[in-house]
């Protein structure tokens, strides 16, 4: 399901306005405040992707791209996605094989969408899933002050970090496969975007999703016969099948047969 829409015109929004936002009794220096409106102009020459809830797309977390340098379909991109009552959006910018991401929440609390004071950097090949190994750099260290003194730990901010860079990662694998494209789900009517900002409200970004055709699946000839095959019923979990031909998703399904057994699994997303 996909619940998430248009979050990067309201992020745009908060970014340009943080200049009347006091992050507790520390309000943003010019640099950061520069840095702020840098990247709410880069989200809105952006392309915008939505994913389903919870952020996960593909359960690859980028298994298939480490060793290889990771490279946007665009560039710069917008992820969105809902996750348990929780609203993020990625930001991804690529200049000279080196890609920011710029992770930003949305706070019930501040009424308005907040940036991790981190940026993540992602130089060259990945060097290990998760790309968790990214530089670090600290851009709004007057935010990470804030955080810390409203009781929001190192481990909270870690959290909106990884699972900017876990959307990103598994959008970049699901686009390299042969069998995934996208289609636009949000379509831009100046005219109605002109009224919307009359009256105030955030203009309505295109928006694209992506689509798997589970068609190519059989055309490739994958399924559940041969050596591997399981005689027992068992779920097959969706991931990537890498053929000569080009890297194919295989959508999660029941296979075997429930007579002979069923075969129950678990999964944990980590």
């Amino acid at each position: 399901m996909i619940t998430a829409k248009n979050y990067a015109a309201q992020v745009e929004h908060s970014l340009r306005n943080y200049s009347q936002v006091v992050m507790g009794k520390s309000k943003l220096t010019s640099e950061e405040l520069a840095t702020a409106e840098k990247y709410a102009n880069a989200i809105r020459e952006s392309v915008h992707f939505v994913v389903p809830d919870g952020g996960t797309i593909l359960q690859e977390y980028g298994g298939s791209i480490v060793g290889k340098t990771l490279h946007l379909p665009y560039g710069n991109i917008t992820i969105e996605w809902y996750e348990a009552k929780n609203k993020y959006l990625a930001l991804a910018l690529e200049q000279d094989d080196t890609i920011e991401i710029v992770s930003l929440y949305y706070s019930p609390r501040a009424d308005m969408w907040q940036a991790s004071p981190y940026l993540d950097v992602i130089i060259g090949p990945v060097k290990g899933k998760n790309l968790l190994t990214s530089e670090r750099t600290l851009i709004f260290p007057s935010i990470e002050e804030s955080h810390y003194r409203h009781g929001t730990s190192q481990e909270d901010i870690e959290d909106v970090n990884i699972r900017s860079k876990r959307s990103l990662v598994e959008l970049c694998e699901a686009l390299a496969c042969r069998n995934v494209s996208t289609e636009v789900v949000e379509r831009v009517d100046r005219s109605v975007n002109a009224r919307r900002i009359k009256d105030g409200k955030r203009p309505i970004y295109e928006t694209k999703m992506l689509v798997i055709n589970a068609t190519a699946q059989s055309k490739t000839g994958i399924g559940g016969t041969g050596f591997h095959a399981s005689p027992r019923q068992h779920l097959r979990r969706g991931h990537i099948r890498r053929l000569k031909i080009g890297n194919i998703w295989v959508n999660s399904c029941v296979v075997g047969d429930s007579s002979k057994g069923i075969i129950e699994k678990q999964y944990a997303v980590m």
